[in-house]
């Protein structure tokens, strides 16, 4: 039997990212390379969502139209909330 989902990362900014549950190595976010404060395994064997956590957003995206090429550009990405002690793992430094 195997095992699909991935990993829920907050960095000590807030920014989330994620990481397929067997890459073990990526603790630093790719945003601002802040070291991750807190993750979250997810299951999605068989289409599951087995403890996916929504988080509570801090900011929102910040995004903008270019003017040359019409498309819609992030300025600046999303912060979310630490969950309560309890969700998730929180990872000491």
């Amino acid at each position: 039997m195997s095992c699909e989902g991935y990993t829920q990362l907050l960095c000590s900014a807030g920014h989330l990212f994620e990481n397929d549950v067997y890459l073990f190595s990526t603790e630093k976010c790719p945003i601002c390379q802040e070291p991750a404060v807190w993750s979250n395994e997810v299951d999605t064997t068989n289409g599951s969502l087995y403890g996916y956590v929504e988080l509570e957003v801090n900011t929102p995206d910040e995004v903008c139209a270019c003017d040359h090429c019409d498309n819609v550009h992030i300025k600046t990405h999303a912060t979310y909330h630490l969950p309560p002690e309890g969700v998730g793992v929180r990872i000491k430094r």
